[in-house]
């Protein structure tokens, strides 16, 4: 019987989640103890938009300090693990075949994906690369490239979608990091978890139309598009909620796992 990894949806937050009093750094650390220990790991982080889908085919991770205002202590963190060129190839090949362009491209691992990771295998000893994501592509077109990457799952490989349950900035520092979660992405947040619960597709892949509050806490798609993936890589689309935090008053911190 073949052993089939999961694929995980995270919410990354900024570098500041290792200090600021929030939950889910420690989240990340006891993630990284409970899963099965994969051979590599693919991150799709929210960060990196160029106009087709890219893979990173670089023999060693650089740290991308793509992050601007924090502390100094932020941008002295180090971590570089080693690429993995020859699954990054393969990865573009099964997009390219599939007919989603998929080209291969010289990169670091940017904070959607480090910092988690960081967190998660504080040895940086398992090969990581990212997946970008397609700029502009619709939720259905990155659904349909996630089912173009379910065989990865049967080869050990983690697929780690990492975006944002919510991400409205325009209200970020109106609360503190510890507060009572503001009800628009309360609102937003438990629609997602109801959603993905009961595998309804449709209806995410619609969730502007679909979702209350939808544009309130995603004035960009940036942040919840990594999870479009995560859900064409799933047979069900049933989803567990693993992590449950609103940060900030609207960030949800939430992540999920399909384990089907």
């Amino acid at each position: 019987m073949k052993n089939i990894l999961p694929v995980i949806f995270i919410s990354h937050g900024a570098p500041i989640i290792l200090d600021d009093g929030t939950k889910a750094a420690d989240f990340f650390r006891t993630l990284g103890t409970k899963l099965p220990r994969p051979k590599a790991v693919i991150c799709v982080s929210a960060h990196w938009e160029p106009p087709v889908h890219m893979v990173s085919v670089s023999p060693s991770m650089e740290t991308i300090y793509d992050f601007y205002g924090f502390p100094r202590r932020f941008y002295e963190l180090k971590y570089n693990p080693a690429g993995f060129p020859e699954l990054a190839l393969k990865t573009a090949e099964i997009l390219n075949n599939g007919g989603i362009e998929c080209r291969k491209a010289e990169r670091g691992l940017d904070h959607g994906a480090w910092v988690p990771l960081m967190c998660m295998y504080p040895d940086a000893d398992i090969p990581s690369f990212q997946l970008s994501i397609k700029r502009g592509a619709s939720p259905a077109e990155l659904h349909e490239t996630g089912k173009r990457l379910k065989s990865l799952r049967e080869e050990g490989v983690l697929v780690i979608c990492s975006g944002s349950a919510t991400h409205n900035l325009y209200d970020f520092g109106n609360y503190p990091a510890v507060s009572e979660p503001v009800p628009y992405a309360e609102e937003f947040d438990k629609w997602l978890e109801n959603m993905l619960a009961a595998g309804e597709r449709e209806k995410l892949l619609d969730y502007m139309a679909s979702a209350p509050e939808a544009k309130h806490n995603h004035p960009t798609p940036d942040h919840i598009n990594p999870l479009f993936i995560g859900l064409g890589m799933s047979e069900s689309g049933v989803a567990e909620k693993i992590h449950d935090e609103i940060a900030y008053g609207i960030i949800s911190m939430a992540a999920y796992i399909w384990n089907d």
